[in-house]
Order: C-alpha cells, then sequence, then structure tokens
C-alpha cells in the first residue's frame, strides 16, 4: 500500500510524474512501498514573501505604513507559492487633491501593482508587471520612503532571481535523487518481479512434477487395464494391473497383437468395435480373455480411437474385470430358471422352450411332452424325511437324464412332478418309446442314505404337431395322460387321446365329490369271506370300501380310492372303515360263542405315513372292545417293499399292541427274502395272477414256493381270487389252507354276511370282546375278566 505525505503539487512535473508512474508500477507488482513527497527547500515565492515581510517590518517601524498578504480571487495565482502582498496607508503628503488615500498593491505573482491616485502612468506600468521600470519611473523625492520601497524592491527582485537560480539547481538535485531512487527502486522490482517469476516457475514445475507422480500412483494402483495399441493394435503401453488381472507380465504383451489375449469367440466382436470407435464416440463391449493360467476372464472394455490426436496417435483400451459380477449374473438367471435342487430347467424355462419348439413344428418338426409324476413321493417325505426325499429326486433327475438325448429338456415342475421335452423323434410312436423307457429305468430302486426304496412313476404323453397347439393345451393334455396311467396301475404309460379330456373333467369332479361323500356319510363296508379250505367254515372276513354316488350310482374302488390317495382324503376314508369294521365284528363276536371271527383291514402308504396311525388303530379297537390280534393290516407287498425300514418302527409298534400284518398281493413286487424273515409279519396274502393258473390243473412252481416258504416262516397263507373248486384242491395240496374269492361269496353288506354265514344264537357279551380297558394292559377288576381272556385266547386262536 503507497503512503504518500505531502503535496505532489508542490514537485516539478518531473519528478511527480516519475513518483506517480514508480507508485503505480509498484501497485502493479504489489510491492509496498511509501513515497514522501517534501516542499523545495527553496521556494521562489516562499523567498519573495520573506522579502515582502522584511519589508513589512521595516516599514511599520519606520512610517507605519500597513502591509497586507493576501490572495487575489479574482486572479488565481499559477504558482502554489504565489503571495500577493497589499500596502495601505494614510500618509498625508502623499494625499491628492482630492484628499484620499493612496494605496500600493504588490503582486508578486502577476507582477501586479496599481496605484489608485493621479500617478496612472505608474499603475500601468506596473498593471503589466514591469515591476523595475514601474520603481524607476516612480518619483521617489515624494517620499524617502518611497525611494526605499523602490530599493528594497530591487534588491528583493534579484534575490527572486538568486532563489530561482537556486531553486533550479535544488530541482535538478532532486530530480537526479529521484531518477536513482527510481532505478534503484526498478532494480529492487525488477529483482523482485524476476524471483516471484523464479518462485512461479518453480511451483509450476513442482506442482506439475506432482500431478506426474499422483497419475503414476493411480495409473500403478487402479484395477482397469489400461492399453495404448498402435495403428495395428500392438500393445505399445500396458499398465502393471495387467499381471493382477490375467497374470502376465508387461514385457510378456508389449508388442503383441492384443487379439491374442481375447477368446478366440471374441475376437470378430472386439475388431468391430475397434473400426467403429473414434475420438468422440467410444466403442464398449464386454469380452472374455485368456488368463495366463488358462482360465478366463470377463473383461467390460472400452475403446477409444485417438490415431489422428497429434498428443496421443494410438488406439487406447480401458478393460475392468467384471467376471465375479458375471458370475453373479448368470447365477441369477440360472436360478430363475432352473430348479435349485436338480439344476434342472423349471417350469418358466420349460414352457419357454416348448413355446419355441412349437413354433419350429409349423415348419413340420414333431414335438412331444412326457409328464411324469412320481407315484406315492409324499411316503418318502413323511417316512424318511424331507432330506431322503431330496435325495431321490435328484436320482429321479439324473435317471431322466441319462434316458434324454441331448436336444431333449428335462424339467421339474413341482416337488415331484417332471416333464420332458421331446423334439424331432417321429411322433407319438417315439413318445411311445421314451414313455416306456422312462417309467422302466424310474421303476429301479433307489439306495438312499437311509436305505433302499422302491418308487414308481406314472407317465403321460402329448404331441402337438398340427399347428395351433399352445403351451398350455398340451401341458393340460401330458398331464391328463398322466392321470389316466395312474389310474390303469402304478409304473404306467399312457398317451393322449381326445377322450381323456371328457374322462379327466370327470375325474375332477369325483375328486371334489368325495369330500362331500365323507361329510353326508356316503361311504359304506361290505366284508368279503375268508375261509377254511379244509371245512369250507368262515374264519374271518376282509372289510373293503364302497361308495353310492347320488347321481351315478354303485361306484367300483379303482375309481375313486386312488382320487382319495391324490387328495389325501384317504386317511380320513382308512379311520371310517376301519372303526365301522371293528365296530361290526365285534358286534358279531359277541354271537358266537365257540370261535371269533378275524378282521382284515387295507390301509394306504398315505395312511401308514400318518404319525397317529398307531394311535388311530388303538383307538378304534378301544371304541369298539375288539380284541387287538383279530386285527390284521394289510398293506400291498410294493408299499412295503418301496422302503422297509422306513416302516418298521409303525409296524412294530402295531405288533406290540397285538395287531397282525399281512403282505397282500404277494408275488408281485420285488420281496426280499430275508425281508420276510426280519419284518414283523404274520401272514402272506397270495396274488390272484398266481391262482388263476390253477384253473389248467397247473400249479406254477413260483405258487408252490411262495407257499412252501410260508410255512417254513410259519406265516399264514391265504389264497386270494378263487374262483373254481379246482383251485381249492391245487392249493390244498400244495400246503394253502385258507382262501377267499368269488367262490364263496361276493363282498357282503354286514347284514347279508351275519343272515350267511353266522347262526341266529343268543348274544353274548361275554365272548370275543374284552372290556377296553383290559386290552392294554389297564386291569379294572382281574377276577371278572380273566375266565374270559382264557376263553378268548382259546377259541380265537389262529
Amino acid at each position: 500500500m503507497a503512503s504518500l505525505i505531502g503535496r505532489f503539487n508542490s514537485l516539478p512535473p518531473r519528478i511527480a510524474r516519475l513518483l506517480v508512474l514508480v507508485v503505480v508500477v509498484n501497485i502493479a507488482l504489489g510491492v509496498s512501498v511509501s513515497v514522501v513527497a517534501l516542499n523545495s527547500a527553496v521556494d521562489t515565492a516562499n523567498s519573495q514573501v520573506v522579502s515582502m515581510a522584511q519589508l513589512l517590518t521595516q516599514a511599520e517601524r519606520e512610517s507605519g505604513i500597513e502591509w497586507q498578504m493576501y490572495y487575489d480571487t479574482a486572479h488565481p495565482p499559477r504558482d502554489l507559492a504565489a503571495s500577493l502582498i497589499h500596502a495601505s496607508s494614510l500618509y498625508h503628503s502623499l494625499s491628492g487633491p482630492s484628499g484620499s488615500n493612496q494605496i500600493w498593491t504588490v503582486d508578486l505573482n502577476n507582477a501586479y501593482l496599481s496605484y489608485q491616485s493621479s500617478i496612472r502612468q505608474i499603475a500601468g506600468n506596473l498593471a503589466d508587471g514591469r515591476i523595475g521600470i514601474a520603481l524607476k519611473e516612480l518619483d521617489t523625492t515624494a517620499s524617502p520612503l518611497l525611494d526605499r520601497l523602490r530599493s528594497d524592491l530591487g534588491r528583493a527582485e534579484l534575490a527572486q532571481e538568486v532563489a530561482s537560480h537556486r531553486t533550479s539547481l535544488v530541482a535538478d538535485a532532486e530530480t537526479i535523487v529521484m531518477m536513482l531512487f527510481a532505478a534503484i527502486l526498478g532494480s529492487l522490482l525488477f529483482q523482485s518481479f524476476s524471483a516471484a517469476r523464479l518462485k512461479g516457475v518453480l511451483e509450476a514445475a513442482e506442482e506439475r512434477s506432482k500431478a506426474q507422480a499422483r497419475f503414476k500412483t493411480l495409473v500403478e494402483n487402479s484395477h482397469d487395464v489400461l492399453v495404448v495399441l498402435d495403428k495395428d493394435l500392438r500393445a505399445l503401453y500396458l499398465t502393471p494391473s495387467l499381471e493382477r488381472t490375467l497374470g502376465w507380465t508387461i514385457s510378456e504383451i508389449v508388442g503383441r497383437p492384443l487379439l491374442e489375449l481375447v477368446c478366440e469367440d471374441d475376437r470378430t466382436a472386439m475388431l468391430a468395435s475397434i473400426d467403429g470407435s473414434t475420438a468422440n464416440s467410444s466403442g464398449e463391449l464386454c469380452v472374455s480373455w485368456n488368463h495366463r493360467n488358462g482360465s478366463v476372464r470377463f473383461m467390460e472394455s472400452v475403446i477409444t480411437n485417438l490415431l489422428d490426436d497429434p498428443n496421443v496417435g494410438a488406439i487406447v483400451l480401458n478393460a475392468r474385470d467384471i467376471t465375479e459380477r458375471r458370475q453373479l449374473e448368470d447365477q441369477l438367471v440360472h436360478s430363475a430358471f432352473h430348479d435349485p435342487l436338480t439344476e434342472l430347467a423349471n417350469r418358466a424355462l420349460f414352457e419357454e422352450r416348448v413355446a419355441s419348439a412349437l413354433k419350429r413344428a409349423e415348419a413340420g418338426d414333431s414335438v412331444s411332452i412326457l409328464f411324469i409324476d412320481l407315484d406315492d413321493f409324499k411316503s418318502v417325505n413323511d417316512t424318511l424325511g424331507h432330506s431322503a426325499g431330496d435325495e431321490l429326486l435328484v436320482q429321479v433327475s439324473d435317471r431322466l437324464l441319462e434316458i434324454c438325448g441331448k436336444g431333449d429338456v428335462v424339467a421339474r415342475l413341482a416337488g415331484d412332478e417332471f416333464a420332458v421335452l421331446l423334439e424331432d423323434l417321429g411322433g407319438r410312436e417315439s413318445a411311445v418309446i421314451a414313455g416306456e423307457a422312462i417309467t422302466e429305468s424310474l421303476a429301479r430302486p433307489y439306495t438312499l442314505s437311509a436305505g433302499e426304496w422302491v418308487l414308481l412313476a406314472s407317465v403321460g404323453a402329448a404331441s402337438g404337431a398340427e399347428a395351433g397347439v399352445s403351451v398350455d393345451s398340451l401341458l393340460r393334455d401330458a398331464d391328463i395322460a398322466m392321470y389316466v396311467a395312474k389310474q390303469q396301475g402304478k409304473a404306467c404309460f399312457a398317451i393322449f387321446d381326445p377322450e381323456m379330456h371328457e374322462k379327466f373333467v370327470e375325474r375332477i369332479r369325483l375328486k371334489a365329490d368325495i369330500q362331500t361323500a365323507l361329510e353326508r356319510q356316503e361311504f359304506f363296508v361290505v366284508y368279503q369271506p375268508v375261509v377254511d379250505l379244509e371245512n369250507g367254515a368262515i374264519v374271518g372276513v376282509e372289510a373293503l370300501v364302497r361308495w353310492t354316488h347320488p347321481e351315478l350310482g354303485l361306484l367300483p374302488p379303482l375309481l375313486f380310492v386312488p382320487l382319495a390317495e391324490e387328495s389325501g382324503l384317504v386317511v380320513e376314508m382308512g379311520k371310517f372303515v376301519l372303526r365301522t369294521a371293528c365296530m361290526q365284528l365285534a358286534e358279531w363276536n359277541r354271537y358266537q360263542p365257540n370261535s371269533c371271527l378275524t378282521l382284515n383291514v387295507n390301509a394306504s402308504l398315505r395312511e401308514l405315513a400318518e404319525p397317529d396311525f398307531v394311535t388311530s388303530v388303538q383307538n378304534s379297537l378301544l371304541e369298539s372292545g375288539l380284541e387287538p390280534n383279530l386285527l390284521t393290516i394289510e398293506l400291498t407287498e410294493t408299499l412295503l417293499m418301496s422302503s422297509p425300514e422306513a416302516f418298521v418302527p409303525t409296524l412294530d409298534a402295531l405288533h406290540a399292541i397285538g395287531v397282525r400284518i399281512a403282505i397282500d398281493d404277494f408275488g408281485t413286487g420285488y420281496s426280499s427274502l430275508s425281508y420276510l424273515e426280519n419284518l414283523p409279519i404274520d401272514s402272506l396274502k397270495i396274488d390272484k395272477s398266481f391262482t388263476d393258473h390253477l384253473m389248467a390243473g397247473e400249479v406254477p412252481v413260483t405258487l408252490r414256493t411262495i407257499v412252501q416258504l410260508g410255512n417254513e416262516l410259519q406265516l399264514k397263507i391265504v389264497a386270494e381270487g378263487i374262483e373254481e373248486a379246482v383251485q381249492v384242491t391245487s392249493l390244498m395240496e400244495i400246503g394253502c389252507l385258507y382262501g377267499q374269492g368269488f367262490h364263496f361269496d361276493r363282498p357282503l353288506s354286514a347284514e347279508d354276511l351275519r343272515k350267511k354265514f353266522l347262526p341266529e344264537t343268543k348274544r353274548s357279551d361275554e365272548y370275543g370282546v374284552v372290556d377296553p380297558h383290559r386290552r392294554f394292559g389297564v386291569a379294572r377288576s382281574e377276577m371278572v375278566y380273566d375266565s374270559v381272556v382264557r376263553r378268548t385266547d382259546k377259541n380265537c386262536k389262529e
């Protein structure tokens, strides 16, 4: 900040201009200086004032004339030291004739002297500024004071000339001093400016160095790979991140074509992106790069063509490793269209593939769908647990993949439902071959962590070669065919035909009617006698369920029992049959004082898998009062052999309360002899397919072997499906003592069976029934029940 003390106006113009220039330059350069401007040591006007002051003093002392210094506002001074001296006096000797006073005025700036009196000539000379002439022309004889005034003014004029000369010398000295000061100051300012400029250059260089170091650090530690290529796509420069990302060192890649790092399948896309890139439009693409260890890394690349840029003259490629992100995206996409357990296609992907296949089918290709449902799969989860069920599903998927070709699509649609898409296989005939192969393959035993399990599957097929077939209709038709296969029996295959649709609609309606029938008690129980082949006496009955539909009339069990199993209503239906049969047998046994009938009740896999199945059996026995050893639970061989170990706890619990176990339809499954010996089995029921051979008088070896085996194991053997007397004779010859079939009688109602086989005797509550509290070890009164229990054990022993 410049500080000015004094007055520039009192300095010579050159000095003032020089100082102003110095100050301006210092301010422009940001230099803080102080400039002090002082009045000249000798000033001409001041000298005149001094002289006039001396004359004034003398005049006042000698003649009493009053001298006044004033500034004439009418005539502004042309110099900063301008002064006006005014003298006035009343002097009688100088008075004119009029007696007016004479006034002398001396103007040293304008050299103006006026004499207001009769001496107008002198006043004119003074007015023209000719002081010396005016004084010479002044008549000094009039007064000695005037003479003195002239003399003093003369000396003052001479002093003024001397002072003016001195002032000039002082001004020149000041000019030299100020020029020297300006030169020194300019030199100092130049040095300061040079130092500041040098400092600025050094600071800029330091900033550039820091920026370059910062850029180098960022580049070396960046995860992105920066590659500079020449026009031939050879690597000129690569960042160190190349080795971290792809395993290659810079020396191994520099000078080599970049395309050698790109996987062969993506090189064309890379070249296309480079050709399409410009300085203003970068090419972006994702290609796979070869890692040094042989793996593949997915790189997201941005390519900018700067060959025409003189500062670069190359192609710049910035690549970022997105392998993990790509893998996550692929995993999400895979999860969206695949089953997480089996890794098969899910329903969404399967329907998409079917839609694409149907579009191709319009050109003449054939399309077929196989719908696969695992029979009784719920029992696996209920018996062995869900982990075993998952293990089984994985093995099923593996078998389906082995059977189907690479062009086929295998999918898991739901829990135990699978589907296969077949293309270009020759239509219905090829679908039949594939369906039968799948049925046979899935029927083989499965080895699980919990043991072996036999699981069957029902397969339905539908073809859609004709135009206009939709995905939903084709899946629906295959589903209908699968249900038809289930009706035919387990492990069956069926292919769709239009008539199946009507039957399917009826099937759905029946399934809904079963629930209503249970609520309205439309189901009832019939009994087929089991007789002693030696004497034809009835020894027991098998309870069978029947249904009289309000609109369709009496329906066979094969029409509604499978539907009840599918819907789970078979559990409630089974409880109804068991409770009703136990109550009825207990009542019949009260009419038999000397013998007791046994009761056989069928149980499905769904019922056996219920956690409260044993409790339900106990409740039925307790409610009816029937002895536990008179009740036999029949299980099909296929059901029992599907997972023998899984049912052992339930079978042991039934045996513990006295209930007996029978294998129904024996000889049709995959029984192992060791199971017959180790499982708590009490009797075998020979399937009708074996007894049918006896119609021709021939005894199959397998039938003879089964009877002999059962007798060796001390099992009760019962032959089913006896229709002719010749069959009875053959069975007795090979050692089979019990049987049932139409030869003896069809299933009868409770009243018809009582009238036909049970004599009209007095009812006795003493036989066949004991107090329910007694049967399970809860003795209420020992002396009341001892004789009854002994008599029951003796008469009802089988």
